[in-house]
């Protein structure tokens, strides 16, 4: 197995942290956060993800069957709207931060397009499969 490396920034309590993730061997994984490291047994896991196929896998199930419905993966509270309605977005792009379980969460755009409507506003609290916004 090549030995693969993965690096990642995420926001605990409002303090943003590096990671990077290795995997060096079947049996196990290393994360290295702000320089310390910790060994994870794959066999301790619950699933073992693929990590370069997950971002792709996340924005995918942001969308309807349809592809033009966004719609919420978690139960959690709009913290921010990065995007207007008529906005050219491009696949990728932020297009609101989710609060859930006092971690920011980026809901990206799944594919590029045009923002016809959001269908929620900053402070307002969302179930998983409730709308988000509307593509044209």
């Amino acid at each position: 197995m090549p030995h693969e490396e993965y690096k990642a920034t995420i926001k605990i309590k409002g303090r943003k942290l590096k990671l990077r993730i290795e995997e060096k061997d079947p049996e196990s994984i290393f994360v290295a956060i702000e320089g310390d490291t910790y060994r994870v047994r794959t066999s301790d896991l619950i699933t073992r993800r693929d990590w370069s196929k997950q971002r792709d896998e996340d924005e995918d199930m942001y969308l309807d069957e349809e592809g033009n419905t966004v719609v919420s993966p978690i139960p959690g509270v709009i913290a921010r709207l990065a995007v207007g309605e008529r906005e050219d977005v491009q696949k990728g792009q932020v297009l609101l931060l989710l609060l859930a379980m006092k971690m920011e969460n980026e809901i990206c755009s799944p594919r590029d397009g045009t923002v016809k409507r959001i269908r929620v506003q900053e402070g307002q609290a969302v179930q998983a499969n409730d709308v988000l916004l509307e593509f044209e």
